[in-house]
């Protein structure tokens, strides 16, 4: 069975019991080994059974963004190895409350969910950035992955005011990030926090790869 599911085929989402399953929005350009690690901890951490990877269209405030279907077909190649952890694709260009979790509710009406996020989002939450932010906290319960000790802490502080019962765990790749991994391939570079799944695909679609520019001259 495929580790992708559209939401045209959200009969293969509903079970038979309530499960406790984890949705990981993000841009995932491309996924690397700290999404991994974050996304095994957070199920171990909670006891989740599954965890969808949601990429996003459209980010958030990002431009130069690659293309939805290579982020998707990376993903593919990267969960393969782990059946807990699957791809969830939806319409919506973005992640938003209003807009995509009915549709994540409405895909898993007995499930319990679990939203993952980075730390420096509950600082958006706890500051009422997020619109319909206290529809998502009473919808969801938090996994907020952290970097460093310090910042677990802080974690921590922050949910205890907006979702006690929220879930901060710190990750074992601190030092994994999609701008330095593209950054490295556009060296001609190997990034440690990059995955090997990944180099042939990257390298056959001639992506995060820095171009000549053509001269006047030469047009």
């Amino acid at each position: 069975m495929s580790n992708i599911i559209k939401s045209k085929g959200h009969s293969q989402l509903v079970g038979q019991k309530p499960r406790k399953v984890g949705i990981y929005s993000g841009t995932f350009d491309p996924v690397h080994k700290g999404h991994i690690a974050f996304a095994l901890e957070a199920a171990r951490a909670a006891s989740l059974d599954y965890i969808y990877f949601l990429p996003d269209i459209l980010p958030h405030s990002k431009t130069g963004v690659t293309h939805y279907g290579h982020r998707v077909a990376m993903l593919k190649l990267a969960l393969l190895p782990y059946r807990s952890l699957r791809i969830l694709e939806l319409s919506d260009k973005k992640f938003t409350v209003a807009g995509t979790l009915p549709k994540l509710q409405k895909l898993m009406p007995h499930d319990e969910l679990h939203l993952l996020l980075g730390s420096d989002v509950l600082e958006s939450l706890r500051g009422g950035h997020w619109p319909n932010s206290e529809r998502l906290l009473s919808a969801v319960r938090l996994i907020a992955g952290v970097r460093s000790g310090h910042e677990l802490e802080r974690a921590k502080q922050i949910l205890a005011t907006i979702q006690p019962h929220g879930l901060a765990v710190e990750t074992e790749r601190p030092t994994a990030s999609s701008q330095k991994i593209r950054d490295a391939f556009r060296n001609g570079d190997h990034h440690q926090e990059s995955l090997e799944s990944l180099r042939a695909y990257i390298a056959e679609n001639w992506l995060y790869v820095a171009l000549p520019v053509a001269s006047a001259n030469n047009s």
